[in-house]
């Protein structure tokens, strides 16, 4: 029996296809997804990876662990960005860990993220609530991550200010007075120093009733009438016009809702673009993603989708009973 294809069109095959699922199907994203510009100080920013805690072995863990150690590897490499942003949601169950966890957690953490220098937003996730008491969560957070409530990053006339969306709730609590006061403290800068409107980064979306102004594609699970808890899912009303009037960002970008949503806000004659991006992990988004933001006189930004994983493992399976098939007719033609 005449054996249709040898042995080395197989061993061509598998090389090209292992190199397209490990290089090229991310690198093509340089050209599908490119920086919105290629002046000023370029930013990636990802958001809630849900670092998972399992003590025993789980095959989901480690295939979306190191599904997001590869991506992010990849992508630092393609997009070489000069600061990269992380929007809270890092952990799972991070809220719940003691400190004998968080030392399991923060070599899963380094597994992922290796020692690449990225600045740290809590979320929910991370830290709690912020009704919640899990003040040595907090702790632990800081110590951990050296994770300050609010940061600013100014670059030029233009500026990032990132924030714990858990410390922007109006009450006496000291960790949210002292976020008003930074971001009073800012305001004044900005007009003092001609500052641009700002970029500003959070975990949690301004308040808003519902999703029927997302003006871009929402997975099938989202409904336009799904309701939100304010300082639960978004924040409330009270700190989202406060935040607005006092910095009047040009672009926000959040995490925590898990897909892609844009909205145009009018606030002070100016238009807002608020953006939610995908989370950066598989598991809780079959379409994840990242941003891209520029920073120049008019920052821009990019949101991405990573090449689906279906597509990845879809191209294993081929490769297997590519080979299954190859040697099922070679031992057939043998043994005749």
């Amino acid at each position: 029996m005449k054996i249709k294809f040898s042995f080395k069109f197989c061993l061509f095959v598998t090389l090209i296809l292992i190199i397209y699922n490990h290089y090229f199907n991310l690198k093509l994203l340089q050209f599908s997804c490119p920086w919105p510009s290629e002046n000023g100080k370029k930013v990636l920013v990802i958001a809630d990876t849900h670092i998972t805690f399992v003590w025993k072995f789980n095959l989901d863990r480690i295939v979306r662990h190191w599904e997001m150690k590869n991506n992010f590897e990849k992508i630092v490499k393609i997009y070489n960005p000069d600061k990269i942003y992380i929007l809270g949601d890092i952990f799972d169950a991070g809220l719940y860990f003691e400190a004998q966890h968080y030392r399991y957690m923060m070599n899963e953490f380094n597994y992922i993220f290796g020692s690449t220098k990225i600045i740290k937003i809590a979320g929910n996730h991370d830290i709690g609530y912020h009704d919640d008491k899990y003040t040595l969560n907090r702790h632990l957070f800081n110590r951990n991550f050296g994770s300050m409530d609010v940061h600013i990053d100014i670059y030029n006339e233009s500026s990032i200010l990132s924030l714990n969306s858990m410390s922007l709730k109006f009450d006496e609590c000291n960790f949210c007075k002292r976020s008003m006061n930074k971001i009073k403290s800012f305001s004044r800068k900005i007009q003092k120093d001609h500052l641009n409107r700002p970029v500003v980064l959070m975990h949690f979306p301004l308040y808003r009733t519902s999703e029927r102004d997302c003006n871009v594609y929402k997975p099938f699970w989202i409904t336009e009438e799904i309701h939100h808890i304010p300082n639960n899912d978004i924040l409330s009303k009270k700190s989202s016009e406060f935040l607005l009037q006092q910095i009047n960002p040009q672009i926000l970008i959040t995490g925590h809702m898990h897909f892609h949503c844009e909205i145009k806000r009018t606030y002070f004659n100016d238009i807002l673009t608020e953006v939610n991006i995908p989370s950066f992990s598989f598991r809780m988004n079959y379409r994840a993603g990242f941003a891209l933001i520029t920073l120049d006189k008019i920052p821009q930004y990019s949101v991405c989708e990573l090449p689906t994983e279906y597509i990845f493992f879809s191209i294993y399976v081929f490769i297997f009973f590519m080979w299954f098939s190859k040697l099922f007719i070679y031992f057939k033609c043998k043994c005749m």
